[in-house]
């Protein structure tokens, strides 16, 4: 039975423009931010929410239009109630953003949704809400006891290890659930570590605004003590050993996080 949630998303159609605010952003929020200014204002906002926010992804709206156009050439829309002009080889003919943006056509938020869903580690970080970690085959619930004492471990290797058991590699998982179950293990990691049962020490970084997929040192190795690891989680955008705050994981799924850092785990029992 579909819900009224469902049911509305199946009815509810969007504008050619905030067809590709979504392409661009994928980001209720961003669309939220966008919606009903004139086009010739999208762009330059579109930009400066991508500097203050450092999406994963950034992309302005004419890229977007690339990639809807490439997915209507394939065939790939359902539900276009509008025939775009093709030229003979069956390309969609040449039209920039301002034109698309007067075209007097809509589209089902249901098909965008289909055809460009939300980011992978969005769909990684939501389905590792989903429910608490599980120790794997292999892993027992004293896996704390199986690192080695004093030495210090990369986080991503042991949230590979709690994640997967000794062979620290997922099978038969597709990556979106190798990322959850990752994201999961690393969340059970910072459990542990706010309850004193190891210890992590890290090194402050901040993303790079031109680069998101970076960060830049802004500091020296410290310990990390229970109150500031009580805001931190794994960055789902960014490396496995990457930890953020978790405000901002839950605002835009990691997508405004200004601070991540580096973590290395050290087992003391």
């Amino acid at each position: 039975m579909m819900t009224l949630l469902e049911a509305s998303v199946e009815e509810d159609r969007w504008s050619p423009v905030e067809v590709l605010i979504w392409i661009a952003t994928r980001s209720r929020r961003f669309m939220d931010a966008l919606r009903g200014l004139p086009l010739f204002s999208v762009e330059d906002r579109l930009w400066r929410l991508q500097r203050e926010n450092h999406p994963p992804h950034p992309m302005i709206l004419s890229h977007a239009l690339l990639a809807f156009r490439e997915e209507v050439e394939r065939g790939r829309i359902d539900g276009l109630e509008w025939k775009f002009p093709r030229a003979k080889d069956g390309t969609i003919c040449m039209f920039n953003v301002n034109e698309f943006a007067l075209m007097d056509i809509s589209f089902r938020v249901a098909d965008v949704l289909r055809t460009w869903p939300d980011w992978p580690p969005t769909l990684a970080w939501n389905a590792a809400n989903t429910r608490p970690w599980q120790a794997p085959m292999g892993v027992s619930k004293g896996w704390i006891r199986s690192l080695p004492a004093g030495d210090y471990l990369p986080f991503a290797d042991v949230a590979a290890l709690v994640a997967f058991g000794p062979a620290k590699m997922a099978i038969g998982l597709s990556d979106i659930d190798e990322h959850a179950a990752q994201l999961r293990a690393g969340m059970a990691i910072i459990n542990a570590a706010i309850e004193s049962k190891i210890k992590l020490v890290g090194t402050p970084c901040e993303r790079s605004q031109t680069h998101p997929h970076l960060v830049r040192q802004t500091g020296h190795r410290i310990a990390l003590g229970s109150e500031t690891l009580h805001d931190l989680i794994p960055v789902p955008f960014g490396g496995r050993d990457w930890l953020g705050p978790r405000r901002y994981a839950n605002d835009l799924c990691g997508n405004r996080a200004r601070v991540a850092q580096r973590e290395f785990l050290r087992s003391d029992g």
